[in-house]
């Protein structure tokens, strides 16, 4: 019974109620609830929940910090092909010029 009540204490101590997940990857807690029924948040895969019962939802911090790395490795891809795509369309301002 110990073991049981030590596992319980540490999942609760690992995860995250609704309104505490929102605040922690910056959503409201209405944004939240609807990407568990509609599967998208901001267009997006949302964050892994837990159903715990039939109205206790858990959001565990690894699968939240992993969303969130995520979406930064996506922006950050999507902000250097950005760069890429400029660098080849813009000539470059350092270049000289050959006068005829």
């Amino acid at each position: 019974m110990n073991e049981a009540v030590t596992l319980s204490t540490e999942i609760k101590k690992q995860s995250l109620t609704t309104r505490e997940a929102a605040q922690y990857i910056g959503f409201s807690v209405d944004a939240m609830k609807k990407s568990r029924i509609q599967g998208s948040l901001c267009g997006e895969r949302p964050p892994k929940f837990v159903r715990i019962g039939k109205k206790t939802i858990r959001y565990l911090i690894n699968d939240l910090d992993e969303w969130l790395n995520q979406r930064i490795a996506m922006k950050q891809s999507l902000r250097n092909s950005r760069k890429r795509v400029a660098s080849a369309v813009t000539p470059s301002l350092h270049q000289p010029t050959t006068r005829q």
